[in-house]
């Protein structure tokens, strides 16, 4: 009888210390969040939650689990025996980010013109230009040729135009990412929705990349216009490899 009840006292005793799963659902504003990247900070493990928020991850009692995606507050929790007998649900919040208000200040200081110096460079300016395209000052019936006069004129005092801002394109890695962290792109889209196997994905997001797709269609308001572009260069994906087979 005594062996029996040490054997009990054993088994209680260890049973805890093993290794167990940590099962449960994500939340943020009473909706399932998938792409959350849950961490157990004592094994270094982490996974990500799948569609409707569910997650399992190996725990045992004590170990700390950590929740982190980029947009939302990351929170951390420290397991009991009692959360790992039943599922959790965990509650995410979305970060408050707040930006410091800067003041600037323009100096302004008004430049004195000098027009004696600015009509004796201007001539000298004419001649030089004269000298060196005399056909645009031939002599008419008139006299000289007073439309090419001004246009050297305008062109010489007219302010430079600002260059064009350079477009940026989305690149590979920005996908990858995109997939990896974003609540409505994931992995499991990839493979079940576009059944694009996981060895292929990186390709696709390859071709995309040489398709110039507008970085302004990574923004979150614009998620659906960034799902059709893809559709388009996944078509054209296929229909690639079709061919090369």
């Amino acid at each position: 009888m005594i062996r029996i009840i040490l054997c009990v006292t054993i088994f209680l005793y260890v049973t805890p210390n093993f290794a167990q799963s940590f099962k449960g659902s994500i939340r943020l504003e009473g909706l399932p969040v998938p792409g959350i990247k849950v961490t157990n900070l004592k094994n270094g493990q982490h996974i990500y939650s799948e569609t409707g928020g569910i997650f399992t991850i190996s725990a045992r009692a004590g170990d700390s689990i950590q929740f982190d995606r980029h947009n939302l507050e990351t929170k951390t929790v420290v397991l009991t025996r009692e959360m790992l007998r039943h599922n959790t649900v965990i509650t995410m919040v979305k970060s408050a980010v707040k930006l410091e208000e800067v003041v600037l200040e323009a100096e302004y200081t008004p430049i004195e013109l000098d027009v004696v110096t600015y009509n004796r460079d201007l001539l000298q300016d004419i001649k030089e230009d004269i000298k060196k395209h005399p056909y645009k000052y031939a002599k008419m019936q008139t006299g000289v040729n007073i439309f090419a006069l001004l246009g050297t004129v305008v062109k010489l005092i007219a302010p430079a135009k600002p260059p064009s801002p350079k477009t940026v394109y989305v690149s590979a890695d920005d996908l990858d990412a995109l997939f990896e962290e974003s609540a409505f792109f994931s992995k499991q889209m990839l493979e079940r929705d576009l059944k694009i196997p996981a060895d292929q994905q990186y390709l696709f997001f390859t071709f995309c990349e040489i398709q110039h797709l507008d970085t302004d269609l990574l923004k979150e308001e614009n998620q659906f216009l960034l799902l059709d572009k893809l559709l388009y260069c996944l078509d054209k994906f296929q229909n690639k490899q079709e061919n090369t087979d």
